[in-house]
């Protein structure tokens, strides 16, 4: 039941006569497509007695009786293995027995080395356990769900009732939803509630924000553990899955995280929390966030030096500029005195620490030039060292060393790749060489790379439908042998972290039309008349699309300059107070009704998935949607000019369309 192997009619099974000899039999295992996979069963017996190997119980148990038996991936050595066998005691044998038949197959092992590597991260070794399988599916789900914890802990700092807000327990307990000007209230002699700069949003009460709290947190305290016991089976093989500062980093987190909620649940009045830090902390297990704090302290290193100097620049022109101008108590003709800024070492530090940032330039050096012009002396060799100098080389080092570690970035990703690719590759390819292009080369069947991708799909949900994938396989696979050569199947693996949205291009109107003279007008409004495939309102950057520069183009981009020209018109009349005559709202409504006839001619050529797979087809749908409900207001229901005028607001967005057509 537990070894997936069975014996080959006819196998030749070769017996010794000594004692307790192992004797092998050859087994064969058959894989998807029927092919036999050969290997050896070893079973140690007593030959004396006959007695021996194991016998099948129940699903998934094996009764011990003398020996043992030990599926092994060739036939070499078997007689060594057996040997070691016979000297181990019962209960090791029977334990290796047990670890070694619940092995993972190499389908499953490769969609892990192949996830990892679409990832950007490759491992020498990867565990071939059954539990790491189970482990690593309930790893990966739970991952996408911490992340979403993690962003919803960051959004509820914004939403939660702050700590410097009035007692919670003496106003109204804490379960209540109060406005926020309110509840912030202070007694004594704190501001009152209409002094609070507040919105009057009500904040989520502290009970509510807790509980949240506590589900996110133990979401995350899952994955958590998870990890540790992924990183427990690489680390039995010699292997690393994460970083021991990582872990640490996440048990820390999530102790303090649960340590602050504990406490602020049995002492809701307190004042202080960690909350904010913890969270950040445990937003750094986020992919993009680890990176930009590795990408900060990797260019604070950088800059240290550069830095000393500058500060130091700055100290030593701030001892001088006290000692200099601590004596000078003269006015300028202004009444200004000269001494200002620099009548002690802490506010002349000041002032020479804004002078370098070019904040206070050229007030703080006005008064002192004025006075005297040998003080041009002092400011200039500063504002140039300082200014010129060292402020223009730390923004270039932070540069240089951010592209030094994007590019980095990019080379070890690119490799841990390829190596994760190759290793999948190994671990799929068949057992005998195929000829592809004239040469004998190592293969592996499609049908086996669509177990690949079912197996990956229960982690991975993004991996593309079967039917996606034999698309994009026979538009690769040019000899039609059904197999895939190294380098196909690394863009075959490249298709499986690939989004695909499928739509019906072609709308109802347009396919009823088609072939007559009305499908033949619509035909010539909406297509430039070019050859080659229509891949809809949306194609690829680098395919021009069929409706670019066609006449209904050309007719909505003049619409959209005359809409242009008008608001320009109408902001004259709105800035000199000039009243609008009533027409000016009849042709509001006519630009309103060419937005909408837009709308209906493009729905008439394309379907609904393929038009709202345009996010420019999305903004102008949703605008004109919100103008045309705002006119029938208008004319039926009496709305009010005034909040037409913020609607009509909303046509500014598409003076951004225009910039498309500046080359």
């Amino acid at each position: 039941w537990l070894c997936p192997f069975r014996f080959c009619p006819g196998a030749p099974v070769r017996r010794s006569d000594s004692p307790r000899a192992p004797f092998a039999a050859r087994l064969h295992r058959f894989d998807a497509l029927g092919r036999v996979s050969s290997l050896c069963c070893i079973v140690v017996t007593d030959n004396r007695t006959g007695r021996g190997g194991w016998t099948q119980q129940a699903p998934g148990q094996h009764e011990r009786r003398v020996g043992r038996s030990i599926c092994l991936p060739a036939c070499l050595g078997y007689m060594r293995e057996a040997q070691r066998l016979n000297k181990m005691p019962a209960k090791r044998q029977a334990s290796e027995s047990k670890e070694e038949l619940l092995e993972l197959d190499n389908v499953k092992v490769a969609a892990m080395v192949l996830h990892e590597a679409l990832q950007q991260r490759h491992y020498p070794k990867f565990p071939a356990h059954v539990d790491t399988w189970v482990t690593y599916r309930r790893y990966h789900y739970l991952k996408t769900w911490s992340r979403y914890a993690v962003g919803t802990l960051l959004v509820l700092t914004l939403f939660e009732t702050p700590m410097w807000c009035k007692d919670q327990a003496d106003s109204g307990g804490i379960w209540e939803f109060r406005s926020s000007d309110k509840i912030c209230a202070r007694w004594g002699d704190g501001p009152a509630s209409s002094e609070l700069p507040m919105s009057g949003l009500p904040f989520l009460p502290l009970g509510v924000g807790l509980l949240i709290e506590y589900i996110m947190l133990t979401i995350i305290l899952a994955r958590i553990f998870l990890a540790a016991k992924l990183h427990g089976y690489f680390r039995d093989i010699g292997a690393c899955y994460t970083s021991n500062g990582a872990m640490i980093l996440d048990y820390l987190m999530i102790l303090l995280g649960f340590s602050d909620l504990f406490y602020v649940s049995f002492f809701p009045n307190a004042n202080v929390r960690i909350a904010p830090f913890v969270r950040f902390g445990l937003a750094v297990s986020i992919p993009w966030i680890r990176a930009v704090v590795v990408s900060f302290a990797r260019v604070v290193r950088a800059v240290v030096t550069i830095g000393l100097f500058l500060v130091g620049t700055v100290l030593i022109w701030a001892w001088i500029g006290a000692m200099v101008f601590d004596d000078l108590t003269q006015e300028d003709r202004n009444g200004t005195p000269i001494n200002q800024g620099f009548e002690n070492f802490g506010k002349s530090t000041y002032t020479m620490f804004a002078t370098m940032t070019t904040a206070v330039l050229p007030d703080a050096l006005t008064t002192s030039y004025s006075h005297d012009k040998a003080f041009l002396f002092f400011w200039l060799p500063f504002v140039f060292l300082a200014c010129c100098i060292f402020s223009q080389v730390i923004l270039a080092t932070v540069y240089n060393e951010y592209g030094e570690q994007i590019s980095e970035g990019l080379k070890v990703g690119h490799a841990n790749r390829v190596k994760g690719v190759k290793v999948t590759f190994e671990y799929l390819k068949s057992a005998m060489k195929e000829t592809k292009g004239g040469k004998q080369r190592d293969v592996v069947h499609f049908e086996r790379f669509q177990e690949l991708a079912r197996t990956m799909r229960e982690f991975h949900p993004s991996v593309p439908e079967e039917k996606l994938i034999r698309i994009c396989f026979e538009a690769l696979d040019d000899d039609k042998s059904e197999t895939l050569c190294v380098n196909e199947f690394h863009d075959m693996s490249e298709l499986l972290q690939t989004r695909f949205l499928v739509t019906k291009r072609d709308s109802e109107v347009r396919k009823s039309l088609e072939g007559t003279a009305a499908g033949e007008t619509l035909k010539w409004w909406m297509t430039t008349g070019e050859d080659g495939p229509d891949f809809g309102c949306a194609p690829p950057p680098w395919v021009r699309s069929h409706f670019e520069g066609s006449p209904f183009d050309r007719f909505m981009s003049a619409v959209l300059g005359l809409n242009v020209c008008w608001l320009v018109v109408e902001s004259i009349y709105d800035l000199n107070d000039i009243p609008e005559p009533n027409r000016f709202l009849w042709i509001d409504f006519l630009f309103t009704f060419a937005y909408i006839l837009e709308v209906l001619v493009k729905l008439s050529w394309w379907s609904w998935s393929e038009y709202w797979k345009s996010n420019d087809n999305r903004f102008d749908f949703l605008t004109t949607v919100v103008l045309a409900v705002a006119g029938i207001a208008f004319l039926c229901f009496d709305l009010d000019h005034v909040v037409m005028r913020y609607l009509n607001l909303l046509r500014l967005g598409r003076l951004f369309k225009a910039l498309n057509y500046i080359e």
